[in-house]
């Protein structure tokens, strides 16, 4: 593998987390609206517009480890790029959808959408791990957390620039996806400039390194934990956003949505710096105990005030989590061997938030109320909270 000096690998640290601001302040951002468009411009079942979503993740759940069994010859550079070219897409066809009304066309650019977002996924947190390795001190942490600070401070810009826009230009609804196509292409070009690792991003991938990965602790507990903090997402993302704009009215989705990217941008930096000092374990019980208390606390306080702590609580959870995960498989895997381990947890998140997207809409209809599934996530995180210290007896396991 090609070296990078300290002073390289900070540079295109750097560079990869602003195109990571640009393509989460379009794309990333442009996901907390568009359940709300499709339920208010296009006459389809409630079930319709979740799935289209939830294909986004259904296809990232499935193309993780199936991407390094057909790709993964390619470097970390060239998967980043070619998956942050369906970034652009998706928001492109949800904007076209105002005018075509395709529900096919829509489920296909999503699940298009979800083998390049796994993709880029795997690619880019490779070349994060790279680089931070190359750093002084080898901060795997810093640079998962520099990665994942660049991703949620777009986010949040995006929800409030997205949101303000969409606020202005309820005659042309379409008009903040194309903004965030927009967007979402400088990020790609940025791409572009970064480095290629000179070898294969993986290690051929059989099935019997697939089973062998999956037997670890590490793994198993690492993926169930993944699996609750993506349900975390999906839930901010699906039924948390449909029942402010119901409850409370459009005028205030972006303002108690942009609490989620803002705690994420608060604690994913620090969590990438902690990691590099403290267990996993410890700081993801954290994190599940914190997230806990602040959705116990919800269904007793009715309020948008109430909205923007449920959605503080959860992007704490999710500030933390992948960051502190990505940072462990570095530290625990060889160069080659880390993209099986983190295909396999992260296609548990992507469970997780298809969970969330499409259950949360069946837990509406049945109960009628929100209520009761925020009460629901706070006991799970609490439980979890428990579970995540099991990962402090596994900390010297290699992957």
């Amino acid at each position: 593998m090609s070296q990078l000096s300290p002073v390289q690998a900070r540079s295109y640290l750097l560079v990869l987390a602003i195109a990571f601001l640009f393509i989460f302040s379009g794309a990333g951002a442009q996901q907390q609206f568009v359940l709300p468009f499709l339920h208010a411009h296009l006459p389809w079942p409630e079930t319709w517009a979740a799935l289209c979503l939830a294909a986004v993740y259904v296809g990232e759940m499935l193309f993780r480890v199936a991407n390094l069994a057909v790709c993964g010859g390619w470097s970390d550079n060239r998967l980043a790029v070619l998956g942050s070219m369906t970034y652009v897409l998706f928001p492109v066809g949800v904007g076209a959808t105002y005018f075509t009304k395709s529900f096919p066309l829509l489920l296909l650019v999503g699940l298009v959408w979800g083998w390049g977002g796994a993709a880029m996924w795997t690619g880019s947190s490779m070349q994060a791990l790279r680089y931070g390795e190359a750093l002084k001190g080898q901060r795997l942490g810093l640079g998962a957390g520099l990665l994942y600070s660049g991703t949620d401070i777009g986010f949040l810009i995006g929800v409030i620039v997205l949101g303000i826009i969409r606020t202005h230009t309820p005659q042309a609804p379409y008009i903040p996806f194309f903004t965030a196509a927009g967007l979402t292409a400088v990020g790609t070009l940025l791409l572009f400039t970064l480095r290629s690792g000179a070898e294969r991003v993986t290690e051929p991938v059989t099935w019997e390194t697939f089973v062998q990965t999956t037997r670890r602790m590490k793994v198993r507990t690492a993926s169930f934990l993944m699996c609750i903090a993506g349900i975390a997402f999906g839930t901010m993302l699906g039924p948390l956003g449909r029942h402010i704009e119901d409850t409370y009215g459009p005028q205030w989705l972006w303002i108690t949505a942009s609490f989620y990217p803002a705690a994420r941008m608060a604690i994913s930096l620090s969590a990438g710096f902690l990691s590099d000092y403290l267990f996993a374990g410890v700081l993801m019980a954290s994190a599940f105990t914190l997230s806990a208390v602040g959705l116990a606390i919800v269904p007793h306080w009715h309020s948008p005030a109430a909205m923007a702590l449920a959605a503080f609580a959860l992007g704490l959870l999710q500030g933390t989590v992948p960051v502190v995960a990505t940072a462990m498989i570095g530290k625990s895997a060889e160069h080659t061997r880390r993209a099986l381990p983190h295909a396999i947890i992260f296609s548990f998140r992507d469970l997780g938030v298809t969970t969330a997207v499409m259950g949360s809409v069946f837990a509406h209809q049945w109960l009628g109320r929100f209520e009761p599934v925020f009460t629901t996530f706070a006991i799970i995180f609490g439980v979890c909270g428990a579970a995540a210290l099991l990962l402090t007896r596994h900390a010297d396991e290699k992957l």
